[in-house]
């Protein structure tokens, strides 16, 4: 109608330059104003691009608890401003899941950063395959909720109790992290192992990821194109089912610590790879070396990180040592990206789209059923040479599919007779 005002609401991703950015706090609400057209790329639909000398004017301020995480995020990168090069760049990737010379805000202002040095290093990280480590994941939540835990258990706490102070912990990481959908991910999928534990279950990790799939997807279907997310997901699901059984093969071979970090690596990348190459078409030959050689040093750094992290705002000293500790941590892991990024045999070039990733779960398959059959005809031979008669009587995949089906259509049958 003429003269009345709708109301609409639209999600938009802003884009202006650092002038406008540097206003910007999480949780307010501002009045722009700007062109405003359909997106190029990405889940968002809308670009909003912030042109000219036009003022930004805040409506309202965010709430105090995000105010409060912006102070201390603010002080842990004046903290980390104080370290070298790498040490600006890769603690705050580390920690928090956000490149030092990506941050823009506050009276820290941007990171003093040599943007050479800083693209260089992001594109090594690339190509040498441990790119993931400058994203918040799970293994932060884990190592948070292992150390709450050993503290409940050591002073005798109740298991609901401790569930409790868990889920708190979450929830205060989830806030000062960067937001992404890999912590939506994770935050979900650790109140899941919560409430599990304060039940007095065990946390099923399988089912805990569907369980956090499908709810992510019903309530915002949008979450359906997130790469991240799909990442996230995709290594979660490889390390649950196949990490267990990949370590008792590399066992044979090596160090039982060596044969899980390397089963950990080869199952994430086996879900994970047909979701890079639609990303990129390449395909990094040298990740698993990588994320061998650093990660001893991973677990230690990210805790450390989080301890300036937490010490930012009130003891700026402190923060201070735990950064500098996590830079050592995170200077290995510039020396291994340099080292094998640089290399031409770091990524090969693989067919981009949907058919590259097709190839390579096909390339997968075919590779797993000759593993199986070169390993069932080994098992043959040493079994003759044994001298030991008769055939090995098992539960094989056909027989627990069978029954599988069977169950499930015993399921229905009994549903549409009641």
């Amino acid at each position: 109608m003429d003269g009345a005002d709708v109301r609409s609401t639209v999600a938009v991703r802003v884009y202006a330059d650092e002038s406008y950015c540097g206003q910007l706090r999480r949780g307010a609400v501002y009045l722009l104003t700007g062109v405003l057209q359909q997106a190029r790329y990405g889940r968002i639909p809308l670009w909003l691009l912030l042109e000219g000398k036009q003022p930004v004017a805040q409506v309202r301020a965010p709430p105090w608890h995000l105010a409060a995480i912006a102070q201390v995020q603010e002080a842990f990168f004046t903290v980390t401003g104080q370290l070298s090069d790498q040490g600006r760049v890769l603690v705050p990737g580390l920690t928090m899941g956000v490149l030092g010379q990506d941050y823009i805000g506050g009276d820290a202002g941007p990171m003093p950063v040599n943007s050479t040095y800083a693209q260089t290093l992001e594109n090594q990280f690339r190509r040498s395959g441990i790119m993931h480590l400058m994203a918040v994941s799970g293994g932060h939540f884990v190592l948070v909720a292992g150390l709450v835990r050993r503290l409940c258990m050591w002073m005798l706490l109740d298991r609901r109790l401790t569930a409790l102070l868990v889920s708190g912990v979450y929830a205060l990481l989830a806030l000062a992290m960067f937001p992404s959908d890999s912590v939506t991910r994770a935050f979900i999928m650790g109140l899941i192992g919560a409430l599990a534990y304060a039940m007095g279950r065990r946390t099923q990790a399988l089912s805990a990821l569907c369980w956090t799939i499908i709810g992510v997807l019903a309530v915002n279907p949008d979450m359906s194109a997130s790469y991240g997310f799909a990442l996230s997901s995709a290594a979660v699901l490889g390390i649950v089912l196949f990490a267990g059984r990949l370590a008792g093969v590399f066992e044979r071979a090596m160090p039982h610590s060596i044969a899980e970090m390397m089963a950990m690596t080869v199952a994430a990348q086996l879900f994970t790879l047909p979701i890079q190459v639609l990303m990129e078409p390449e395909l990094p030959l040298l990740s698993v070396p990588a994320n061998l050689l650093v990660s001893p040093f991973v677990g230690l750094a990210t805790m450390v990180g989080l301890m300036a992290l937490a010490c930012a705002w009130c003891t700026p000293w402190l923060a201070g040592v735990f950064a500098w500790i996590s830079s050592w941590g995170t200077l290995v892991m510039e020396r291994v990206a340099l080292w094998l990024g640089g290399s031409t045999m770091a990524v090969i070039p693989w067919k981009d789209g949907v058919t590259g990733a097709v190839l390579i779960v096909t390339a997968e398959i075919g590779i797993g059923m000759l593993l199986v059959f070169v390993s069932r005809c080994l098992q043959h031979v040493r079994r003759y040479e044994a001298g030991m008669s008769g055939v090995r009587f098992g539960s094989a995949w056909r027989v627990r599919l069978s029954l599988w089906c069977e169950e499930t259509r015993r399921l229905f049958t009994w549903r549409q007779a009641e």
